[in-house]
């Protein structure tokens, strides 16, 4: 059992990052009667599903805590120990602030509505930077894979180019701001999605040389 845990580690990484994507669609964010500017705004009372969203977010929270340590023993794995756990601390950081607690603290529109829209909007900007963060550390740790660099510092410099373009006066169409933001995501998490596919191809190569 261990050794299967440790094989199919970075699969719980996969798990989460495909969950976080395809919410979503899952919760009807696209759908033509949708009138949601934000994700945040899902959890709000005035959406039906506000509940199941409340629930996905908390349990994508506590499955990216967990992945943390799957990312260190990695980065230790890398002869990177140094880095091993602020890059745990910030996946974490991005689980507890973005997914956790933002699934506690409701949001209602607007940041300064009332205390838990606040606290909610403080929970994900650290969770967001937290994340940012270790997609830089993964790039410094991976220095030698100029592709990988490369596709890690443009994908986050066109995720916090949309971010900042949401919040921006050119944009008030709700369905654009988010599409935008929503594509800002994932561009966002595109690092830890391309290291986790790289990682499982690795570890199912070695167990097809094994057999």
């Amino acid at each position: 059992m261990r050794r299967l845990t440790r094989e199919y580690s970075f699969l719980l990484i996969l798990i989460v990052l495909i969950r976080e994507i395809s919410l979503p669609y899952f919760m009807g964010f696209f759908s033509a009667n949708s009138k949601i500017q934000l994700l945040s705004e899902l959890g709000s009372n005035k959406f039906p599903f506000h509940q199941a969203f409340d629930r996905w977010e908390f349990i994508d929270g506590i499955l990216f805590m967990l992945g943390a340590y799957y990312i260190y023993l990695w980065a230790q794995r890398q002869a990177a120990s140094r880095y091993a756990k602020p890059l745990a601390l910030l996946v974490a950081l991005y689980g507890l602030g973005d997914c956790l607690l933002t699934s506690i603290f409701v949001y209602s529109g607007s940041t300064f509505a009332n205390w838990h829209s606040f606290l909610h909007s403080i929970a994900s900007v650290l969770g967001y930077l937290g994340l940012y963060l270790a997609n830089l550390l993964i790039a410094k740790i991976k220095h030698d894979n100029r592709f990988l660099v490369v596709v890690i510092g443009v994908s986050q410099l066109l995720s916090l180019g949309l971010n900042l373009l949401m919040e921006s006066p050119l944009v008030t169409k709700a369905s654009t701001v988010g599409l935008l933001q929503c594509v800002a995501l994932d561009l966002m998490y595109l690092p830890l999605l391309i290291l986790a596919c790289l990682e499982l191809h690795h570890k199912l190569a070695l167990i097809r040389v094994r057999n």
